[in-house]
């Protein structure tokens, strides 16, 4: 009983500040006295900070999702009748001010059940005080603007957003865990990298989601690490983004976010997993670098390769990168789902310039070659991944069969996509075609995870 009161009272007075804070916020915008974005900022920061202590302050989780769940009503509440206009008074469109206490309450939740408060506190830090700190920075004093999408950012945004989560990371492990000084500092350098680059390609909001997840995944990830792998690490990451950077520059199709997203992608394969996994997803730059066969048609923008279709093109083959993360025993069945999950992408892609473009005159090449049907596709694009199929072999499957059914997943992965999308041509939006393509990647590539397992375990158990 006397635990369920102090859960309580505290709820109550954590809540009485946040209203505060939100007072102050409105009063401050009705008097003028500072432009909608430094309110808004000024809520972020405050309410951050504030936050920070739930880690001591809240025994339970149910206590904190009662009071997140009222603050994200009375967000929604609030935008819809057209008040908190120092939170929801900026012109662009976010999400952000749902995602803060959603995000919140799930850092919280995590770090609950591994019971370490402290890694808790620095995601909350990082995104409390860096993410203000690089918009406030970045709008007063950018010059160096790069594009993500429909946004604008700064370098100096992001180098300062990458100089205070350094800090807020360093600082915390040296004076709420026992890490060692090398470690914390090679920790703190990689976590800032990363989570730089989350923030930096993150749209509509959703940097204050992904900052305090990616900090928090990437803290659990390197706990207990010796300082040669964190550095090796920070090598690698460094070595990833000027890869993909030098693909891009012949052409010059990539945007600064679509390099920034392929690199982080590539990463991920390669730490999660391990070195053979980065090969596909090197080979797909390649191809989106120096083929026009696989990139979208945008008028007046050179830059054809962004993190939107990069976020789309990639999000399963993250999903399978993940699941091959945590289950180890699995990588062998996981790859060929992994594989498809771009050569299907792929001949999407290469479908839609087909169907954008008209046959040229006098080719060298018959039209069949040079406008294959989804069969020609697939059977093209699984032999261009057919080097990784023969120097990766230690795949527990027979590799005649990893082909097959990469070719049968490729064909299956177009074939669903132009089902459902050729009904809809000129009345769906190029984000409803990236996200159908993204839902059928996923059906593809797990009816061939499914067909994988299936012929694992019959080869293992044939009685």
């Amino acid at each position: 009983m006397n635990l369920f009161v102090t859960e309580i009272g505290s709820a109550l007075m954590v809540s009485a500040v946040f209203l505060a804070i939100f007072g102050i916020a409105e009063i401050l915008r009705g008097f003028n006295a500072c432009s909608m974005e430094m309110s808004r900022k000024f809520v972020h920061l405050a309410a951050g900070l504030v936050a920070v202590s739930f880690a001591y302050v809240f025994s339970s989780h149910w206590t904190l999702l009662l009071m997140c769940s009222g603050f994200v009503i009375l967000m929604k509440g609030g935008k819809a009748l057209n008040l908190l206009t120092a939170i929801h008074g900026v012109d662009r469109k976010s999400s952000g001010d749902i995602l803060h206490p959603i995000s919140l309450y799930l850092t919280f939740l995590i770090t609950a059940e591994i019971k370490r408060p402290e890694y808790y506190v620095i995601s909350t830090l990082v995104l409390s005080i860096s993410d203000t700190l690089a918009a406030l920075i970045g709008q007063s004093y950018g010059v160096k603007i790069y594009k993500v999408e429909e946004e604008k950012k700064s370098i100096e945004g992001s180098l300062i957003f990458l100089l205070s989560t350094f800090i807020i990371v360093h600082l915390g492990l040296l004076l709420l865990s026992d890490v060692g000084r090398p470690e914390s500092v090679l920790t703190a350098l990689v976590i800032a990298i990363l989570v730089t680059i989350f923030e930096a390609i993150s749209l509509g909001g959703a940097d204050n989601f992904f900052i305090p997840f990616g900090t928090l995944f990437i803290l659990t990830k390197l706990a207990g690490k010796p300082a040669p792998e964190l550095a090796f690490r920070v090598g690698l990451i460094i070595f990833m983004l000027i890869s993909t950077w030098a693909i891009s520059i012949p052409k010059g199709k990539f945007g600064t976010s679509g390099i920034i997203a392929i690199g982080l992608t590539g990463y991920g394969s390669w730490v999660l997993v391990d070195c053979t996994w980065y090969i596909p997803i090197l080979t797909t730059s390649i191809l989106l670098a120096f083929s026009d066969a696989f990139i979208e048609i945008r008028e007046n923008d050179r830059e054809q390769v962004r993190v939107r279709p990069v976020f789309y093109m990639f999000v399963v083959s993250l999903a399978w990168i993940l699941a091959g993360s945590y289950f180890p025993y699995l990588r062998r069945t996981l790859i060929v789902p992994f594989i498809v999950t771009m050569t299907a992408n792929l001949s999407v892609r290469w479908g839609w310039q087909i169907r954008s473009t008209q046959p040229k005159q006098n080719a060298l090449l018959p039209l069949f070659m040079r406008r294959p049907g989804f069969a020609g596709r697939a059977i093209i694009l699984t032999g261009v991944f057919l080097p990784f199929f023969l120097i990766v072999r230690d795949f527990g499957l027979p590799t005649t069969f990893s082909i097959v059914s990469c070719f049968v997943g490729t064909a299956l992965g177009d074939r669903l996509y132009w089902l459902f999308g050729s009904r809809h041509i000129g009345v769906w939006t190029r984000i409803d075609y990236l996200r159908m393509g993204m839902l059928v990647m996923l059906v593809s590539s797990a009816v061939v995870f499914a067909a994988n397992l299936l012929y694992f375990q019959v080869s293992l158990f044939p009685g």
